[in-house]
């Protein structure tokens, strides 16, 4: 008595290639090495971003580490659409998919700086005279606009 075998992909090779696709790929969003320069003082922004970060000087506006750790949840749960709409085919390409991740934690990061005078440390006095603003971490919104997603790779 002959036996027959067949073997019916039913999906998960393609499953499998789509998430090998993902490994290792993601995005980082914030202030980059390229960012630029302020046009006034010629201040690399990103030296600018690393010392409100850590209070170099200044008072410590962690507006990173403070948006990272607030909002972990939402990140995850963000990451987990991404890829499930990768595996699903809702999304045809890895490369689109970081896009929308990357947009969203970009916009939501640029949110969370524009509203620092809620969670920052206020401006001093002197600052706000100034700047002629009450606004932590924002003058002339070189910074906030600075702000971006880059992909990165395996």
């Amino acid at each position: 008595m002959a036996t027959a075998v067949r073997d019916r992909d039913l999906g998960l090779n393609a499953y499998v290639r789509k998430m090998d696709a993902l490994g290792g790929r993601g995005v980082k969003t914030g202030i980059q090495a390229d960012a630029g320069r302020d046009p006034d003082s010629d201040a690399d922004l990103l030296q600018i971003a690393i010392i409100n970060e850590f209070g170099l000087g200044v008072t410590a506006r962690p507006f990173v580490r403070d948006f990272f750790e607030k909002n972990q949840q939402v990140l995850a749960q963000a990451m987990e659409r991404v890829a499930a709409a990768v595996a699903s085919g809702k999304v045809s390409n890895v490369e689109q998919a970081l896009d929308m991740l990357g947009q969203f934690v970009e916009k939501h990061q640029k949110a969370h700086v524009q509203q620092s005078a809620k969670w920052a440390e206020p401006n001093k006095p002197s600052t706000v005279k100034r700047k002629k603003s009450s606004t932590p971490l924002i003058d002339h919104g070189l910074m906030l606009g600075a702000i971006r997603y880059q992909k990165t790779s395996k």
